[in-house]
């Protein structure tokens, strides 16, 4: 509250509903796009094919796809503040970079500085298994846990660890790989890598026998 020379306090309260941003998932070819407020509610969502074969083709079907989700759900923006984009890969989230991404052939592609050249806003890339682990952290089950390991699997196994509230990371500053882990298969004396038993494809293959 704020009070000048005696006048009567007055109550600051920020309208969140009225700023936007645009948050991207994009895996297993697919773009997910959802306009979300600051309040957390979806106000609009789209989900289209992405097909890449280079950084070049990579950035314009994103930016061509940022272009039609804002055409065609114009009616319903407001104040957009960023974008956002999560995927898997290995992403430089300080220069917007991704180094590499792990369904499209690109390398050290500056996606950020692209996007804040043809639209303006700011994009906050990340990878998405830290980017989950974050919210876990945040706002899941695990808020306000001191320590959280944070395991997805789908096709591959990923990991990310929080501890102290930060994120650790490899060398390359993205997260561990648990999926290429060695394992003895059971019954075995030999050694192979875990995705091979408890991927989301090895799952099913395992429960149909």
């Amino acid at each position: 509250c704020l009070g000048l020379w005696g006048r009567p306090a007055t109550g600051l309260i920020t309208v969140q509903p009225s700023w936007q941003f645009l948050a991207l998932h994009l895996e297993e070819r697919q773009l997910k796009a959802a306009l979300c407020n600051f309040s957390g509610q979806i106000v609009a969502a789209s989900q289209s094919a992405l097909a890449a074969t280079d950084n070049a083709s990579l950035a314009t079907g994103i930016l061509q796809a940022c272009q039609d989700f804002f055409s065609q759900y114009s009616q319903c923006l407001e104040r957009i503040a960023a974008i956002t984009l999560t995927l898997p890969g290995v992403i430089d989230s300080e220069r917007g970079v991704i180094c590499s991404a792990r369904e499209y052939p690109v390398r050290d592609l500056p996606l950020a500085n692209l996007i804040w050249q043809k639209t303006g806003l700011s994009l906050l890339l990340q990878q998405d298994v830290r980017a989950q682990a974050l919210a876990e952290y945040y706002f899941g089950e695990q808020a306000g846990a001191k320590e959280l390991l944070y395991v997805s699997i789908s096709e591959h196994i990923d990991v990310a660890v929080i501890t102290g509230g930060q994120l650790l990371a490899t060398a390359a500053g993205n997260a561990p790989q648990l999926g290429y882990l060695l394992s003895p298969p059971e019954g075995t004396a030999g050694r192979e890598c875990l995705h091979r038993f408890i991927t989301r494809s090895a799952l099913a293959s395992h429960c149909l026998l």
